[in-house]
Protein backbone atom coordinates (compact mmCIF):
# COMPACT_ATOMS: atom_id res chain seq x y z
CA UNK A 1 0.00 0.00 0.00
CA UNK A 2 2.83 2.36 0.88
CA UNK A 3 4.54 1.62 -2.45
CA UNK A 4 1.33 2.44 -4.30
CA UNK A 5 1.09 5.85 -2.63
CA UNK A 6 4.69 6.64 -3.57
CA UNK A 7 4.07 5.52 -7.16
CA UNK A 8 1.00 7.74 -7.50
CA UNK A 9 2.86 10.68 -5.99
CA UNK A 10 5.79 10.19 -8.35
CA UNK A 11 3.42 9.91 -11.33
CA UNK A 12 1.70 13.18 -10.42
CA UNK A 13 5.04 14.87 -9.88
CA UNK A 14 6.26 13.49 -13.19
CA UNK A 15 3.37 15.19 -14.99
CA UNK A 16 4.19 18.51 -13.35
CA UNK A 17 7.91 18.14 -14.08
CA UNK A 18 7.14 17.21 -17.68
CA UNK A 19 5.04 20.33 -18.14
CA UNK A 20 7.80 22.54 -16.74
CA UNK A 21 10.42 20.80 -18.90
CA UNK A 22 8.46 21.00 -22.17
CA UNK A 23 7.51 24.65 -21.66
CA UNK A 24 11.00 25.65 -20.55
CA UNK A 25 9.61 27.19 -17.38
CA UNK A 26 12.07 25.27 -15.20
CA UNK A 27 15.11 26.88 -16.83
CA UNK A 28 13.48 30.31 -16.82
CA UNK A 29 12.61 29.99 -13.13
CA UNK A 30 16.22 29.20 -12.22
CA UNK A 31 17.48 32.09 -14.34
CA UNK A 32 14.95 34.42 -12.70
CA UNK A 33 16.20 33.51 -9.21
CA UNK A 34 19.82 34.00 -10.29
CA UNK A 35 19.04 37.43 -11.79
CA UNK A 36 17.17 38.55 -8.67
CA UNK A 37 20.12 37.49 -6.51
CA UNK A 38 22.55 39.51 -8.70
CA UNK A 39 25.04 36.65 -8.64
CA UNK A 40 25.31 36.58 -4.82
CA UNK A 41 24.98 33.26 -3.00
CA UNK A 42 23.23 34.38 0.19
CA UNK A 43 20.36 36.27 -1.56
CA UNK A 44 19.97 33.27 -3.87
CA UNK A 45 19.69 30.94 -0.86
CA UNK A 46 17.05 33.20 0.71
CA UNK A 47 15.06 33.35 -2.53
CA UNK A 48 15.40 29.59 -2.93
CA UNK A 49 14.17 29.09 0.63
CA UNK A 50 11.08 31.23 -0.03
CA UNK A 51 10.39 29.45 -3.32
CA UNK A 52 10.78 26.05 -1.67
CA UNK A 53 8.43 26.95 1.18
CA UNK A 54 5.80 28.19 -1.28
CA UNK A 55 6.10 25.41 -3.85
CA UNK A 56 6.21 22.74 -1.15
CA UNK A 57 3.01 23.92 0.51
CA UNK A 58 0.42 21.17 0.62
CA UNK A 59 2.44 18.64 -1.39
CA UNK A 60 3.77 15.28 -0.15
CA UNK A 61 7.51 14.96 0.37
CA UNK A 62 8.44 13.10 -2.82
CA UNK A 63 6.58 15.38 -5.30
CA UNK A 64 7.90 18.42 -3.42
CA UNK A 65 11.50 17.31 -3.86
CA UNK A 66 11.07 16.37 -7.52
CA UNK A 67 9.42 19.68 -8.31
CA UNK A 68 12.05 21.73 -6.49
CA UNK A 69 14.94 19.75 -7.99
CA UNK A 70 13.76 20.70 -11.48
CA UNK A 71 12.74 24.30 -10.83
CA UNK A 72 15.23 25.56 -8.23
CA UNK A 73 18.09 23.07 -8.13
CA UNK A 74 19.92 24.27 -11.27
CA UNK A 75 20.18 27.83 -9.88
CA UNK A 76 22.07 26.62 -6.79
CA UNK A 77 24.34 24.25 -8.70
CA UNK A 78 25.20 26.95 -11.26
CA UNK A 79 26.20 29.21 -8.35
CA UNK A 80 28.81 26.65 -7.27
CA UNK A 81 26.91 24.90 -4.48
CA UNK A 82 27.83 21.17 -4.32
CA UNK A 83 25.08 19.01 -5.81
CA UNK A 84 24.47 17.06 -2.59
CA UNK A 85 24.23 20.23 -0.49
CA UNK A 86 21.94 21.89 -3.05
CA UNK A 87 19.51 18.97 -3.16
CA UNK A 88 19.51 18.58 0.63
CA UNK A 89 18.80 22.32 0.92
CA UNK A 90 15.75 21.97 -1.32
CA UNK A 91 14.55 18.79 0.34
CA UNK A 92 14.93 20.27 3.82
CA UNK A 93 12.87 23.37 3.09
CA UNK A 94 10.35 21.37 1.11
CA UNK A 95 9.69 19.32 4.24
CA UNK A 96 9.76 22.35 6.59
CA UNK A 97 6.97 23.92 4.50
CA UNK A 98 4.57 21.56 6.29
CA UNK A 99 5.08 23.52 9.53
CA UNK A 100 5.41 26.99 8.02
CA UNK A 101 2.47 29.42 8.30
CA UNK A 102 -0.06 30.09 6.97
CA UNK A 103 -0.91 26.56 5.77
CA UNK A 104 1.31 24.36 8.00
CA UNK A 105 -0.48 21.09 7.32
CA UNK A 106 1.38 19.09 9.97
CA UNK A 107 0.65 21.69 12.66
CA UNK A 108 -3.04 21.76 11.75
CA UNK A 109 -3.22 17.96 11.89
CA UNK A 110 -1.49 17.94 15.27
CA UNK A 111 -3.86 20.65 16.54
CA UNK A 112 -6.84 18.57 15.42
CA UNK A 113 -5.54 15.51 17.26
CA UNK A 114 -4.78 17.48 20.43
CA UNK A 115 -7.92 19.60 20.28
CA UNK A 116 -5.84 22.79 20.36
CA UNK A 117 -6.18 26.07 18.52
CA UNK A 118 -4.76 25.49 14.99
CA UNK A 119 -3.34 28.98 14.43
CA UNK A 120 -1.65 29.13 17.82
CA UNK A 121 -0.25 25.63 17.32
CA UNK A 122 1.17 26.72 13.96
CA UNK A 123 3.08 29.68 15.38
CA UNK A 124 4.30 27.71 18.41
CA UNK A 125 5.57 24.94 16.12
CA UNK A 126 7.37 27.52 13.97
CA UNK A 127 8.98 29.11 17.02
CA UNK A 128 10.11 25.76 18.41
CA UNK A 129 11.49 24.68 15.03
CA UNK A 130 13.07 27.98 14.02
CA UNK A 131 16.55 26.47 14.36
CA UNK A 132 15.65 24.13 11.51
CA UNK A 133 15.49 27.12 9.15
CA UNK A 134 19.22 27.80 9.73
CA UNK A 135 20.54 24.25 9.38
CA UNK A 136 20.30 24.11 5.54
CA UNK A 137 22.33 27.32 5.31
CA UNK A 138 24.97 25.71 7.52
CA UNK A 139 25.64 22.73 5.30
CA UNK A 140 25.64 24.88 2.16
CA UNK A 141 28.33 27.16 3.60
CA UNK A 142 30.16 24.29 5.33
CA UNK A 143 29.97 21.01 3.34
CA UNK A 144 31.80 19.27 6.20
CA UNK A 145 28.38 18.87 7.84
CA UNK A 146 27.44 16.44 5.08
CA UNK A 147 30.77 14.61 5.53
CA UNK A 148 32.59 16.37 2.68
CA UNK A 149 36.13 17.18 3.82
CA UNK A 150 38.75 15.96 6.25
CA UNK A 151 37.99 14.60 9.72
CA UNK A 152 39.23 17.82 11.29
CA UNK A 153 36.87 19.91 9.15
CA UNK A 154 33.96 17.58 9.90
CA UNK A 155 34.54 17.73 13.68
CA UNK A 156 34.99 21.51 13.63
CA UNK A 157 31.88 22.03 11.49
CA UNK A 158 29.77 19.76 13.71
CA UNK A 159 30.97 21.53 16.87
CA UNK A 160 30.26 24.99 15.49
CA UNK A 161 26.80 23.93 14.30
CA UNK A 162 25.85 22.37 17.64
CA UNK A 163 26.91 25.51 19.50
CA UNK A 164 24.99 27.70 17.06
CA UNK A 165 21.79 25.66 17.25
CA UNK A 166 21.92 25.47 21.06
CA UNK A 167 22.49 29.22 21.26
CA UNK A 168 19.61 29.92 18.90
CA UNK A 169 17.23 27.62 20.80
CA UNK A 170 18.23 29.20 24.12
CA UNK A 171 17.75 32.70 22.73
CA UNK A 172 14.29 31.85 21.43
CA UNK A 173 13.11 30.06 24.57
CA UNK A 174 14.70 32.45 27.06
CA UNK A 175 16.40 29.74 29.08
CA UNK A 176 19.85 28.15 29.03
CA UNK A 177 21.13 27.11 32.44
CA UNK A 178 18.81 29.62 34.08
CA UNK A 179 16.33 32.19 32.74
CA UNK A 180 17.83 34.70 30.30
CA UNK A 181 17.11 38.41 30.15
CA UNK A 182 16.14 40.06 26.88
CA UNK A 183 19.65 41.38 26.17
CA UNK A 184 21.25 37.94 26.40
CA UNK A 185 18.45 36.38 24.37
CA UNK A 186 18.95 38.88 21.55
CA UNK A 187 22.72 38.46 21.72
CA UNK A 188 22.45 34.67 21.51
CA UNK A 189 20.13 34.92 18.54
CA UNK A 190 22.45 37.26 16.61
CA UNK A 191 25.57 35.26 17.54
CA UNK A 192 23.93 32.03 16.36
CA UNK A 193 23.11 33.61 13.02
CA UNK A 194 26.73 34.78 12.64
CA UNK A 195 27.98 31.22 13.20
CA UNK A 196 26.53 30.02 9.87
CA UNK A 197 28.64 32.42 7.78
CA UNK A 198 31.92 31.02 6.45
CA UNK A 199 34.06 34.00 7.48
CA UNK A 200 36.38 33.10 10.34
CA UNK A 201 35.81 36.26 12.37
CA UNK A 202 32.02 35.88 12.38
CA UNK A 203 32.25 32.25 13.45
CA UNK A 204 34.78 32.99 16.19
CA UNK A 205 32.74 35.97 17.45
CA UNK A 206 29.58 33.88 17.58
CA UNK A 207 31.28 31.00 19.37
CA UNK A 208 32.95 33.27 21.92
CA UNK A 209 29.70 35.05 22.70
CA UNK A 210 27.67 31.83 23.09
CA UNK A 211 30.34 30.18 25.25
CA UNK A 212 30.64 33.37 27.32
CA UNK A 213 26.89 33.39 28.00
CA UNK A 214 27.00 29.70 28.97
CA UNK A 215 29.86 30.37 31.39
CA UNK A 216 28.03 33.38 32.82
CA UNK A 217 24.90 31.30 33.32
CA UNK A 218 26.83 28.53 35.09
CA UNK A 219 28.52 31.04 37.42
CA UNK A 220 25.22 32.74 38.23
CA UNK A 221 23.31 29.49 38.60
CA UNK A 222 23.69 29.40 42.36
CA UNK A 223 22.71 33.05 42.80
CA UNK A 224 19.20 33.65 44.12
CA UNK A 225 16.71 34.56 41.44
CA UNK A 226 15.35 38.07 41.68
CA UNK A 227 11.59 38.03 42.20
CA UNK A 228 9.55 39.55 39.42
CA UNK A 229 6.03 40.86 39.26
CA UNK A 230 3.55 38.04 39.47
CA UNK A 231 5.80 35.63 41.41
CA UNK A 232 4.57 34.12 44.63
CA UNK A 233 1.11 34.05 46.20
CA UNK A 234 -1.16 37.02 45.87
CA UNK A 235 -2.94 38.59 48.81
CA UNK A 236 -6.63 38.78 48.68
CA UNK A 237 -8.51 41.74 50.04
Amino acid sequence: MGGLEVAVACACAGIVVGVFTLTGLGLKFSMLLTDLAHGQLFPLLVLTMVASLILGTGLPTVPTYLLLAVLVGPALINMGVPALAAHLFLFYFGVISDMTPPLAISAYVAAGIAGADPLRTTFVATRFGLAAYLIPFMFVYDPALILVGSWGQIIWGATVSVVGVVGLAAGLQGYLVRPLDMGRRLGLFLASVLVIFPETWTTVFGLVFVIGVVFDQIVRRGAPRQPSYGDGPRLRA
